[in-house]
């Protein structure tokens, strides 16, 4: 979990908020690991009202416990559309400079092209992955070039991930 593109993300809404720049910005937080989830929520939550955006925990939206992209990118259309409404949305993406290539691959994938999608890219620390597995958390974040590796390869081969899971969900149903 990386806390400093959450303190990112929250800075760019208490601007858009203190600017007048549209309708009060609704944060939509992602947490990941279903084992982790609840304590970076819960850390996320604190930051919100530490910055005194104007913000207050009715604004935020915490998403719980993502494993991949894919599921990150269906959950905030389901999000978009069942809370946000049909009108106008521009969503921006706060995300670690290396990631974020793949989180706006896959929103695009996803998300209806009526939403405007601006990616920020944040410069963070690579920290050690919490993550249940061990070989994942070595593999992808135990150096830079790991990190940087795993984001590059992911991000070519996560379309084809997101239709294969697209495919499987439709079955499903």
């Amino acid at each position: 979990m990386s806390l400093q593109t959450t303190k990112r993300g929250i800075a760019i809404a208490k601007e858009m908020f203190r600017n007048g720049n549209g309708d009060k910005p609704i944060l939509i937080l992602s947490t990941s690991r279903p084992v982790f989830w609840e304590k970076e929520a819960e850390l996320k939550k604190e930051m919100v009202l530490e910055v005194e955006a104007g913000l207050d925990l009715n604004d935020v939206i915490i998403i719980p416990g993502m494993e991949d992209s894919f599921d990150e990118a269906a959950e905030i259309k389901k999000i978009i559309s069942t809370q946000l409404g049909a009108h106008k949305v521009s969503l921006i993406i706060t995300a670690e400079r290396w990631h974020a290539f793949r989180v706006e691959r896959s929103l695009r994938m996803v998300l209806p092209s009526w939403i405007d999608i601006k990616t920020i890219k944040v410069k963070a620390k690579i920290e050690r992955h919490l993550d249940t597995s061990w070989l994942r958390s070595f593999l992808c974040s135990s150096t830079t070039l790991n990190y940087i590796l795993w984001q590059w390869f992911f991000g070519l081969i996560g379309p084809l991930m997101s239709r294969r899971q697209m495919k499987k969900k439709r079955r499903a149903t």
